[in-house]
């Protein structure tokens, strides 16, 4: 008898033993299945997280450079109003051709907007000269040279495509070459005004910091007197409406 407590005592400790060998490889087990595996987390979010770096740099890449000084140059065509001309109580226009357009500026950038200096200069043919209901056929040539504080707004856009409007405030320096009509010449005579323009248009920027843009724009030139004495004369504004092609260089 004595014998079997003896064994009794000496099983229930080992079972006890066993079962909670048993219990504890289970409960690892199952713990083992709630953690995860490092690389099948980690590694899915570090290559999500390389491809939204990626994503964003590649963008960023896209967008136009910003804060920088640049020079530009454009050439184009003007297509001015008729030119009125007041001498006394008598009155006439000037019939004008097509002018001949060129500009140079420097500024500078920032991320949307940009502020210049402008030097331009047009020529434009006479064609005409109008009285009442005389017309006579005119040759000769008027020209301007114009200096112009500019500021523009590029308007926000997620390519180096970017389309902008201007504006721009300054002095024109109109000048009247000699005119003929037959045997007639009025002589050569100049002015000063003061000038204002607006301008529309689109740009690219080819490389770091170099645009090409094509642009529309308006300008007028105040009135002005010109001459002096007997030929003196008094010009109403003159408003030209103008298409030109730039190149525009940063530093």
């Amino acid at each position: 008898m004595k014998n079997c407590w003896c064994f009794l005592f000496l099983a229930i400790p080992i079972s006890l033993s066993f079962a909670t060998s048993a219990h504890a490889d289970e409960v690892s087990t199952k713990a083992s299945d709630l953690i995860p595996i490092n690389n099948q987390l980690t590694i899915p979010e570090q290559k999500g997280f390389a491809v939204a770096q990626n994503v964003n740099t590649e963008n960023s890449s896209q967008l136009p450079e910003k804060n920088y000084w640049y020079v530009s140059g454009s050439v184009g065509a003007g297509f001015p109003n008729s030119i009125k001309v007041n001498q006394g109580d008598d009155s006439a226009s000037i019939g004008v051709d097509t002018a001949v357009q060129g500009n140079i500026a420097v500024g500078y950038q920032w991320n949307e907007a940009r502020a210049e200096l402008e030097v331009g200069y047009g020529s434009f043919g006479v064609n005409n000269f109008k009285s009442g209901d005389v017309t006579i056929p005119v040759s000769g040539s008027v020209s301007a040279t114009t200096v112009f504080v500019n500021g523009y707004w590029d308007i926000p856009s997620s390519s180096k495509w970017r389309s902008y409007i201007g504006a721009g405030i300054g002095i024109g320096f109109p000048e009247f070459s000699e005119l003929k009509s037959g045997e007639a010449t009025n002589p050569s005579s100049s002015g000063t005004a003061l000038a204002v323009q607006g301008k529309a248009g689109i740009q690219y920027e080819v490389a770091n910091k170099s645009n090409v843009f094509l642009e529309l724009k308006y300008q007028n030139l105040g009135s002005f007197s010109t001459g002096s004495g007997d030929n003196k004369a008094n010009i109403d504004p003159i408003n030209s409406f103008g298409i030109g092609v730039g190149y525009r260089q940063g530093f």
